[in-house]
């Protein structure tokens, strides 16, 4: 079957540009954040350390959270288990940022990130909440939001209401699926520069006010990685 065949090439190509981002992070970058600070994590260990995955769901009940089924996206995933103390989710979302950031600065690699606590869901929501948009209570919800907020070059990105879900008759919540969501990163030029550095929709996309906010708590960080 040309369609199968297809499809698994092209499974294959992005598992091995995976791989190569993969020993890029773990080689070059995280050793490089971990000389500059050796972070000690609450619950021990070595901290962020990623592994291929196929699965979407963000480990949570996707039926629940009204995530639509077979979205099968393979990518890289990290579990950070860590304790009470906001220094180890700080220390994990600097590092979040900072990869993204490096990766297209220092090897033009273009990636998007996306950040969830076990029991609390979108951590970057709750974190910048009292800098959110109207829409994301009026018109989206929390659980909407799904797919919709991203780390693209150590930014904060928004996908607004406009952008809607070919599949939102089969989810009582209106998310889009997570490729749906990439390839509006891709199409509409989110995770591309124009001339100045920035395309236009990302420039409409990346919230000051939020990105800011997120900044601020995690400026620590940042100054020693």
């Amino acid at each position: 079957d040309v369609t199968t065949n297809s499809t698994n090439n092209l499974r294959s190509k992005l598992h091995r540009k995976l791989a190569s981002i993969h020993s890029i992070v773990h080689t070059n970058l995280l050793p490089k954040y971990k000389k500059h600070y050796p972070h000690s994590w609450y619950a021990g260990g070595d901290g962020i350390t990623f592994g291929l995955h196929c699965c979407s769901s963000h480990n949570i009940d996707a039926s629940k959270e009204g995530v639509v089924g077979e979205d099968s996206v393979p990518h890289l995933r990290a579990v950070v288990h860590y304790g009470p103390h906001p220094c180890d989710e700080y220390f994990a979302l600097a590092i979040v940022f900072q990869l993204t950031l490096d990766l297209h600065k220092i090897h033009n690699i273009q990636t998007a990130a996306s950040c969830w606590d076990a029991d609390d869901g979108q951590i970057l929501l709750i974190e910048g909440a009292d800098t959110l948009p109207s829409w994301v209570d009026d018109e989206i919800g929390v659980k909407g939001m799904a797919n919709r907020v991203f780390v693209v070059g150590g930014e904060i990105i928004l996908l607004p209401p406009r952008f809607r879900s070919a599949q939102e008759h089969l989810n009582r919540t209106g998310c889009l699926t997570t490729r749906e969501a990439l390839l509006i990163l891709i199409r509409d030029g989110t995770m591309m520069s124009s001339g100045n550095g920035r395309s236009t929709l990302r420039n409409e996309l990346i919230l000051t006010e939020l990105n800011e906010s997120i900044r601020r708590k995690l400026d620590p960080f940042f100054q020693v990685i």
